[in-house]
């Protein structure tokens, strides 16, 4: 792709941070110089590259130098804790940290307790003993720089949050994101050098993921170091952006900025989304990027126009669910207003802990707890959510979690509508 866009787009723009443009020819030049230094300082193929840091240009050069060489960016959030951070690089076993002076000392603090610590690359800043960035983009290898072999080589590892468990690096390899994005780029409608917005945090997949569909169009990526909604507004305006990915809270924030009202957002071709949206926001902020010049604007959703979520309070309305149209109406009785998108779980809530204190005959802790692991869904018959029985007809599974049907939706006209009703 990169070698492509040097041959048919040499001067257009690649890469634009913080002022700097670099040009598809410099794009090349750059990761060349990076994996030059890369393999001066021990990466190889299969070797791993962590990152905790911001976004940045030498970020994303970083990542595509990585999988030219068959080697494996590991984005690290830098929003961790130090041990949370030292348990995901002794999982991963990076050879390198590339860090910068804000996050200098949490990586510090991070390697410490490792039996095998890897090597520190400082960029923007200077340390002693450490290596710089701009220095390790001066060093010529002794040897040829490795090779990416397969496209089944991974060359990104992606950590989830760990909410639940310790986090898991999801492994993603040049077939997937090359398959990935043939898939994705006739949905979104990507024209030859259109430019995006990218403030997603680059340990996202969704950064990744939109980047790679812009260069394959020979297109350019403004990266913006976080997501400010005055900044994010301006650089648009100025880059001539054509596309973003957004999530509500982020599109609703760059609206009600002071600059959107004096803006230009008629470059602005696609928002990209993939949360899901019940009061419909997407198609007020569609209605305001209008406003401001954005007359050809569109929305997609990341899944194809299809959703497979938990369902709301309005879907199983729309499901046509007695229960849920009883509670509706009842709700609409006692406080004057339409139920809420998570009424309906609230209303469950009440009803499956009022079944644990039955069984259980008290309001012991304890007590209750063991009358919730034994609780089945035939004991709840109030229950308006459905929810699919473990193999003993118990509503929670050993490790205490529920098994919530979801529901398919499409998008039609102005909202989601289920595709089953619940007789179905």
């Amino acid at each position: 792709m990169v070698a492509d866009n040097v041959r048919w787009v040499p001067d257009e723009p690649a890469l634009i941070f913080n002022g700097r443009t670099r040009t598809w020819r410099d794009f090349a030049r750059d990761m060349a110089a990076i994996q030059n230094g890369l393999a001066s300082l021990g990466v190889e193929h299969g070797s791993r590259v962590a990152v905790l840091d911001r976004n940045s240009d030498d970020y994303v050069l970083l990542g595509y130098a990585l999988a030219g060489m068959g080697a494996v960016l590991v984005p690290v959030n830098m929003w961790l804790r130090a041990q949370e951070i030292s348990y995901i690089l002794n999982n991963a076993q990076p050879v390198l940290v590339v860090t910068s002076e804000e996050f200098a000392d949490l990586a510090l603090e991070a390697i410490e307790p490792l039996f095998d610590k890897p090597r520190r690359v400082l960029r923007g800043a200077e340390r002693s003993g450490v290596v710089t960035f701009a220095q390790m983009c001066t060093m010529i290898p002794d040897g040829p720089v490795s090779r990416a072999r397969t496209w089944d080589d991974p060359h990104l590892v992606l950590y989830t949050s760990g909410t639940t468990s310790r986090p898991k690096g999801a492994i993603i390899s040049h077939r997937r994101t090359i398959l990935d994005a043939l898939n994705a780029l006739p949905v979104f409608g990507i024209r030859r050098s259109e430019r995006f917005f990218c403030y997603m945090p680059l340990f996202h997949t969704g950064a990744w993921d939109y980047l790679k569909l812009y260069f394959m169009r020979r297109g350019a990526a403004v990266i913006a170091e976080r997501f400010e909604p005055e900044s994010a507004v301006k650089q648009i305006e100025t880059h001539r952006c054509n596309g973003m990915f957004g999530v509500p809270l982020v599109l609703r924030q760059m609206t009600e900025a002071k600059a959107w009202a004096t803006s230009d957002m008629s470059s602005m071709r696609l928002i990209a989304y993939a949360n899901y949206d019940p009061s419909t926001l997407i198609l007020k902020i569609v209605d305001a990027f209008r406003a401001r010049g954005a007359e050809n604007i569109g929305i997609a959703n990341a899944y194809a126009g299809l959703r497979h979520v938990r369902p709301t309070t309005e879907d199983y309305i729309k499901l046509e669910d007695p229960k849920a149209i009883a509670l509706a109406a009842a709700y609409k009785a006692k406080f004057g207003d339409a139920p809420g998108e998570l009424t309906i779980l609230s209303y469950d809530a009440v009803h499956i802990l009022k079944a644990a204190f039955e069984k259980a005959g008290s309001i012991d802790n304890a007590a209750v707890n063991a009358a919730l692991r034994k609780l089945k869904v035939a004991d709840i018959p109030a229950l308006v959510t459905r929810y699919t029985p473990q193999p003993d007809g118990r509503l929670f599974d050993d490790k205490g979690q529920v098994d919530l049907r979801g529901v398919v939706s499409v998008w039609k006209g102005n909202g989601w509508q289920p595709l089953l009703k619940a007789s179905q």
